[in-house]
């Protein structure tokens, strides 16, 4: 619980202070923090990277880097976002198109939904 004046006091000690950022990283922060929200949203786990990885499954870590990079240099890099909301359509509207129209070479040149679809299959 605050005192009463603590915050008078705070704003009088920091009067004239100045803070500084990137205003890329200003859009990166909130583009990580829908990609968070996302993935809470979607129930998906995350894991450390400092984690050891399965013995069968050593390219995991490099699967999703190289989601990431794609997602950074086809979408993030490319707009100035200018709010939440429209971050998050760009975003989502990305990864449905990643998702349905991108053929991945690893996935024997299919969308990640034609290789979902055929694994479930299986």
């Amino acid at each position: 619980m605050r005192e009463p004046g603590e915050l008078e006091s705070w704003k009088r000690i920091s009067r004239g202070l100045k803070t500084r950022s990137d205003p890329e990283e200003r859009e990166l922060t909130l583009a990580r923090a829908k990609i968070g929200e996302l993935m809470m949203r979607l129930k998906l786990a995350e894991t450390s990277s400092t984690k050891r990885g399965l013995a069968d499954e050593p390219e995991c870590n490099g699967v999703i880097e190289r989601f990431m990079r794609t997602l950074k240099e086809q979408c993030l890099y490319l707009h100035r976002f200018q709010n939440l909301a429209e971050a998050y359509r760009l975003i989502a509207e990305f990864i449905t198109r990643y998702n349905t129209e991108w053929l991945i070479e690893r996935l024997g040149y299919q969308t990640p939904v034609a290789a979902g679809a055929a694994a479930m299959a299986a």
